[in-house]
């Protein structure tokens, strides 16, 4: 029986790590993809739950009676500081809704806060060609006017 030589043990010894690289060359940009996606789809629901609660809040003044101003003080109240002028807000207070005349007790009231996805989530997964770039997220509650 043969005994290896001293370059083939060399040889056979590097094999391993070259093998190691190539899987880590091969597996890595997945990993980071899965990753990236993780955290990015975590930011969007966040962001998505931050504009449903500022609508639950704007609703709320809404239902008790406050105007328009009141509705708009109240969402950026409950949104993050950078996030307070990228919002757009629309409340539906009157009946009919072009008209001047509020909502009479009992009837609903509307308010929808939306932005756009990329100003809110940064968009990480771009490099895979996945994009939030031309996705809008929206909050909206209706209640009922006391």
């Amino acid at each position: 029986m043969r005994r290896p030589t001293a370059r083939a043990r060399r040889e056979s010894a590097n094999r391993p790590g070259a093998i190691l690289a190539m899987e880590l060359l091969l597996i890595f940009p997945l990993m980071m993809a899965v990753f990236f996606g993780t955290v990015e789809y975590g930011l969007l629901l966040a962001a998505e739950a931050r504009l449903y609660n500022a609508s639950r809040e704007g609703a709320r003044v809404a239902a008790a009676g406050g105007n328009l101003d009141d509705v708009k003080a109240a969402v950026k109240a409950s949104l993050l500081m950078g996030e307070q002028n990228l919002v757009y807000i629309q409340a539906v207070l009157t009946d009919p809704p072009n008209s001047t005349q509020p909502v009479a007790p009992g009837d609903p009231v509307a308010v929808m806060v939306s932005a756009p996805a990329k100003s809110l989530v940064p968009d990480y997964l771009r490099f895979i060609g996945v994009s939030i770039a031309q996705r809008c997220l929206i909050g909206q509650t209706v209640m009922r006017k006391e």
